[in-house]
This record gives structure tokens, sequence and C-alpha cells, in this order.
């Protein structure tokens, strides 16, 4: 840790919290929060399935997560390289002397890790160096295959792991709310519709979330989410074409949450917000 990561961990650990519970056979919750992540309504939620780790939570909650992981563990699986999912890889890699899967390795750079922005070292943490391996397609967890989906959009890394036995989708950063809201500066909409619609189409019986999301039947969901950032993002271009500027567009399609977006933006440099959906509707829109 450097002195000037100390602080953020010091404020981002107070207050924290790590419960395990069964929402599976073979499957156990993380519950990660801190004071700061209740604050967000927030919380990290890994799964332990059978002996195989899917994510691993924040850097600021490491000797909490190490507490409750007893092992053993034959893998680790990295749904995005984001770090509040990827954040305790590498310490829980050198405890259990196993590897962590990731997929398409040669993106790793897209996600903003490089140079972490304040408002995700304070809530978050730094994640300490580690070599990950490329994702296989199936991943067998000592008790159950995981096949790997790749789900871009959020995250060029992003996967979704499928238990085709149980019809257990989980499913990372994929689906957060059912409903267009700010996303990260490096997101494609149109990517995101692909995903949704490919997870969806496998018609999974549960979809276990990243942050606590757990779904019956999610497959209407996921559709809804995804003609929902279509239909939005086909009004962002025609706001576009008559000229409006950003901001002017956010205001027609998100006006209850324009103050909001303002805050959001300053909160994080810019790097999440409404704005930033319009943008990349605009950006990638050759992509739809």
């Amino acid at each position: 840790m450097t002195l000037r990561d100390s602080p953020f961990r010091w404020l981002g650990s107070r207050g924290a919290a790590c419960d395990l519970r069964d929402v599976a056979p073979g499957v156990r919750q993380l519950r990660l929060t801190s004071r700061a992540t209740r604050g967000l309504g927030f919380p990290c939620t890994p799964y332990l399935v059978d002996d195989a780790l899917v994510d691993t939570g924040f850097p600021h909650l490491r000797a909490k997560v190490h507490q409750v992981i007893q092992g053993p563990l034959v893998a680790i699986c990295l749904t995005h390289l984001h770090e509040d999912h990827s954040g305790n890889a590498a310490s829980l890699a050198r405890r259990f002397e196993c590897p962590i899967y990731l997929k398409h390795i040669d993106r790793a750079g897209s996600d903003g890790l490089a140079q972490l922005a304040m408002y995700r070292l304070l809530y978050w943490g730094r994640p300490a160096a580690y070599q990950p391996q490329e994702m296989p397609q199936v991943i067998d967890t000592g008790g159950r295959p995981l096949r790997a989906i790749h789900t871009p959009g959020h995250s060029e890394t992003h996967v979704a792991l499928f238990d085709e036995r149980d019809g257990l989708l989980f499913s990372g950063d994929l689906f957060i709310t059912g409903f267009v809201s700010a996303v990260m500066s490096h997101e494609n909409p149109y990517q995101s519709i692909r995903s949704l619609r490919t997870v969806a189409s496998l018609e999974p019986a549960m979809m276990l979330g990243g942050h606590g999301q757990q779904i019956e039947r999610p497959a209407r969901h996921l559709r809804r989410k995804a003609d929902s950032i279509e239909q939005t993002a086909e009004k962002v271009l025609q706001h576009h074409h008559r000229g409006l500027r950003t901001g002017a567009i956010v205001a027609q399609l998100f006006p209850e949450s324009v103050a909001l977006d303002r805050r959001l933006a300053w909160m994080t440099a810019g790097e999440f917000s409404y704005r930033n959906f319009v943008r990349a509707a605009i950006r990638h829109a050759s992509t739809a």
C-alpha cells in the first residue's frame, strides 16, 4: 500500500461487513459492504460456486474476504476487470495457488484501471497486480461446468457465466437496473443490447448479479432492458441530427435526472453520467 492509497483505504473500509449466505445448492453469495457503499445502496456480491470463486470484491475489504473464504479454490473467474470485481484476485490466487481467469486479456486496457479516478479509489480501492489467464470456454468448478459467454458493453472483458445444469446465470454487471441509467465513459450501449439479448436467449432460471441482484426467470427483464436501451439510443440520434447538444439531449430524455447527472459528473470527474450514454450512443452508432 502506498501513502497515496492509505487514506482511501482507511475511509473505504470503515463499517466493513462481509456476510456469507446460501443462494442455491452449492452456491454461496458474499455480500460485501462498507459505510461508503451502503450510502450508495450498492453492495458487491462475489459467489462461491462449489470450489470456484466468481469475482472477488473490492480491495478495501480484502481482510474480510480472506476471513470468510476458507477454500479450497480451484479457480477465480472474473466477470470483468473493474476493481470492485477483481480487487482481491491477486491475494486470493497467491493464497490458494489457483488461476485467475479473465476474458479477452488483450482488451484489459480499456476499463480505466491504469489511472483510477479518485472516487474509485475512495469507494473500492486499488487492486494489486496479478497475471490472469485467458478464460476457457468452460470452467470446471469442482462440482459443475460454467460456460463463459462474452457479454461486452459495460466492459470489453465482460463475461456472464452460465450453469446449464441448474439454469443459474452469474451476470456480473450486465444487468444493474431495469432501465437506462448513467454509464461509464468507455461503455458501448449497442454491445450491451446484443449481450442482453444473447443471455436472454438462454432462458436462465435465476440471474445472480454482481451487486446483489437475484431475479427468477430474468429473460423478460433482460429483453426489456435491451429494448429500452435501443429505443433511447435511437432518440439520442434523432436529437443529435436535429443539432441538439449533449446537455440538451440529457434534459429531453432524462428530465428528472438533470441535477443528479451534474452531481454524478462532478463526483466522478466525468467518468460516470447520463451524458456518457448520450455520447456513447452517438460515438458508437455505426456499430448498432
